[in-house]
């Protein structure tokens, strides 16, 4: 049963990588346009400049999550997926259908959030 979920999971993953490939060249194609339109006062200058900070930051977590689904399909190839990259116990198929490319279990994701908010504290 698990390994057909995971199958499945594998689909899931690869349409959401072909989405955001695709809207990843397209940020990158807009970007670029942002760069390239000219200054014509300061207030353009500073609408622009955040325009283009808040379309590059999309841009990365597109690329980010890229990046989480190639390894997670890297994971399903060699019979690793779904294993908790902390504790390497089983992530839940139903924690593994809201996410997909999840590295951690639920208990190690929490544990991983709380020292991360400690850390900005």
């Amino acid at each position: 049963m698990r390994h057909l979920e995971i199958l499945k999971l594998g689909d899931i993953l690869n349409a959401r990588l072909s989405y955001l490939e695709g809207i990843s060249l397209a940020q990158s194609r807009h970007i670029k346009e942002l760069n390239a339109q000219e200054i014509k006062d300061n207030a353009d200058a500073v609408f622009l400049r955040s325009q283009i900070r808040l379309e590059t930051s999309v841009l990365e977590k597109y690329r980010s999550e890229i990046v989480d689904i190639k390894n997670s399909l890297k994971k399903i190839e060699s019979e690793i997926y779904g294993i908790c990259e902390m504790c390497d116990d089983d992530i839940s198929i139903e924690r593994l259908k809201l996410k997909p490319h999840a590295k951690y279990c639920t208990s190690c994701r929490e544990f991983y959030e709380d020292c991360k908010s400690k850390e900005e504290s």
